[in-house]
């Protein structure tokens, strides 16, 4: 499993008030996540979407973050290569 980032970028966030409770949340719309990953999503016995798995989302957010530090490290290379380019240009 490699994705990361673009499958975080497509999770949209929202705010809601749960029916029974009316109690104030936030989290994913269960439709919308299983658009983008069915397998992050629970089913009922009739195969309809239930809810979120949030504890399979983290599997996603450590490979986004490795992601991001690779970009990290190549743009630190690359600042590092530019200034060593400059301080030679400025001699």
């Amino acid at each position: 499993m490699r994705e990361g980032l673009s499958v975080l970028q497509k999770l949209l966030p929202v705010s809601f008030v749960w029916n029974q409770t009316e109690e104030k949340d936030i989290g994913f719309m269960a439709e919308e996540v299983a658009e983008i990953d069915n397998r992050l999503t629970t089913h009922n016995k009739d195969g309809q979407i239930q809810g979120v798995k949030y504890k399979l989302i983290t599997t996603y957010l450590v490979n986004a973050i490795n992601e991001q530090q690779g970009l990290i490290e190549n743009q630190a290379k690359l600042i590092e290569a530019l200034s060593a380019k400059i301080e030679a240009l400025s001699r």
